[in-house]
């Protein structure tokens, strides 16, 4: 009995889907180890390898618990995002080869000047409070 329980089990996580990967990297080539890969209407982020900065599926599970399986033909919305670089949005045509289905995705640093000296910087924690009033 469990070993039935087990191959539906089993047999109900295999998708028939394509696979698709996403290569993640900066203007200069190197993977962001830190960045995440979602469709529009995942709840869920994937982080991206962090040795190659790459993430592949098949399928992806909705907001509303569907499993939407990646087919040949399909276009499929993907947002990439990482901290400290600018959020990109692409859409992926699935191909059934799966050479055709490799993207590789560049993006942008923030521009942040981290050296700029921002009004009431002390040095110390900047946190304000709506309530924060000195004292005499």
């Amino acid at each position: 009995m469990l070993a039935l329980a087990l191959a539906l089990t089993a047999s109900a996580q295999v998708t028939d889907g394509v696979a698709v990967t996403v290569v993640v990297q900066d203007k200069d080539g190197n993977p962001i180890p830190s960045a995440q890969v979602r469709h529009p209407d995942e709840p869920q982020k994937h982080r991206v390898n962090v040795e190659d900065g790459s993430w592949t599926g098949d399928a992806v599970y909705l907001s509303s618990g569907e499993e939407l399986v990646f087919q040949k033909s399909m276009s499929v919305p993907l947002e990439i995002s990482a901290p400290g670089f600018e959020n990109k949005t692409i859409t992926l045509v699935v191909n059934k080869k799966p050479k055709k289905n490799r993207i590789e995705v560049v993006l942008d640093a923030l521009a942040i000047d981290l050296d700029e000296k921002q009004p009431g910087d002390d040095g110390g924690p900047s946190i304000g409070f709506k309530h924060d009033n000195p004292r005499d």
